[in-house]
């Protein structure tokens, strides 16, 4: 099963942020990682992440909140978040 995240448009402004799900398989434990990427590089994130939930539910849902830089962290920076499943619990 290829898995999918959802992010809502106002996660993606300064100061912003929300709840990203993440969809994959049911009772799978999941990893969390948030990266900041410049110019197509991964380094420091520029925002963070809060209330990882981190096995997947019956329907194969996760959550995290996102929460996005307080100042623009410039041209071609942005956040990336990175999920990682596991085989099985």
């Amino acid at each position: 099963m290829s898995a999918t995240i959802t992010v809502p448009e106002h996660a993606r402004m300064l100061k912003g942020g929300g709840t990203i799900t993440y969809k994959g398989n049911a009772g799978r434990c999941i990893w969390w990682e948030l990266v900041g990427v410049d110019t197509g590089v991964e380094g420091a994130a520029y925002g963070a992440i809060s209330n990882a939930q981190h096995v997947t539910d019956q329907d194969g849902r996760a959550t995290v909140s996102y929460h996005a830089p307080l100042i623009d962290p410039g041209t071609n920076r942005k956040d990336r978040i990175k999920v990682h499943e596991s085989v099985s619990v």
